[in-house]
């Protein structure tokens, strides 16, 4: 829905916060990912998702890239 008044969910955003050496977290473009050169997860606008879980889900898998690229 693009009129969603995004409400962060706080436990989510605490893991964000909390996880050493999280990539910075851009809303550059409007998809998803992970760059493993420059270090960074890119994600669409809030507001382009149907719900703050779906919006969390996403960026946590794009997170997960950064943590299983970083250890290869």
């Amino acid at each position: 829905r693009p009129d969603l008044d995004f409400q962060s969910i706080e436990a989510a955003e605490k893991v964000v916060e909390e996880m050493p050496q999280c990539p910075e977290i851009r809303h550059s473009e409007n998809r998803a990912y992970y760059s493993p050169t420059a270090d960074f997860v890119n994600m669409p606008k809030r507001v382009s998702f149907t719900s703050e879980e779906d919006y969390y889900s996403v960026l946590f898998h794009e997170i997960a890239h950064s943590i299983f690229t970083g250890s290869l």
